[in-house]
């Protein structure tokens, strides 16, 4: 590293967070290139864009700051000296086993598993879990302490997937047709479906087949992404 890379490595390390652009990210400075301040990084604790890109000890401390809010309003019948301890097993990256059970016990909060956003999160006062994203249900639903709840979930929305594969063009469930000997049951017949290449929707292969044939159209009948080519799978 030059002399001169050196200097402004250490003014940008040094610099102070812009904070119009802290709040929500939108500097009007920065669309000049006239803002002096460092722009940070997002914070997923308070939403803020808080954290310092180019001081790891600011950085941390940021962090550490935001876990401390969080558990001073989740233990807030605790003692301050309860706190402190609890402060100082973060920064050796440790949970004393009192606030682990309670933080594994708690609940996920409702509003925040539908979208990733909730009220009482702005103003530290929620006092539930905010969960982290499932790819299968596309939900915050996943416990962040607790393994099991992670695991029941995860086990939950596989089986739910299986069992509720929908046809996006006949709208039949996929995988489970009627026994023609006796159509009062169903029997599980392996059979293919279609998914085109570019997008997550899933169709009975005959469909997708079908749909193709008499549509010009290459793209998804349901998100209209464009595709080539259609990937057939089978249960």
């Amino acid at each position: 590293m030059s002399n001169v890379d050196e200097v402004d490595y250490e003014s940008l390390k040094n610099g102070c967070l812009c904070e119009t652009y802290v709040q929500n990210g939108f500097c009007e400075q920065q669309i000049e290139q006239n803002c002096h301040y460092v722009h940070g990084d997002f914070c997923v604790e308070c939403q803020q864009y808080a954290l310092h890109p180019f001081n790891e000890n600011l950085r941390k401390e940021h962090e550490i700051n935001c876990l401390f809010d969080k558990l001073t309003q989740k233990l807030s019948n605790h003692t301050i000296n309860e706190i402190n301890q609890s402060i100082q097993c973060i920064e050796n990256n440790e949970l004393n086993d009192e606030i682990y059970d309670e933080l594994v016990s708690t609940s996920i909060c409702p509003q925040y598993e539908q979208n990733g956003r909730c009220n009482e999160q702005e103003n530290y006062n929620c006092q539930l879990i905010h969960g982290e994203l499932c790819d299968i249900c596309k939900r915050y639903s996943l416990h962040p302490f607790c393994e099991l709840k992670r695991s029941e979930h995860v086990k939950q929305c596989i089986e739910d997937f299986e069992n509720n594969r929908t046809c996006s063009i006949c709208f039949e469930i996929i995988g489970r047709v009627p026994d023609c000997d006796n159509p009062s049951t169903s029997q599980q017949i392996v059979r293919s479906f279609g998914r085109l290449e570019n997008c997550s929707h899933i169709f009975c292969w005959n469909c997708i087949q079908t749909w193709r044939t008499t549509s010009n159209s290459r793209k998804c009948p349901v998100c209209q992404i464009p595709s080539e080519s259609i990937v057939k799978t089978n249960n």
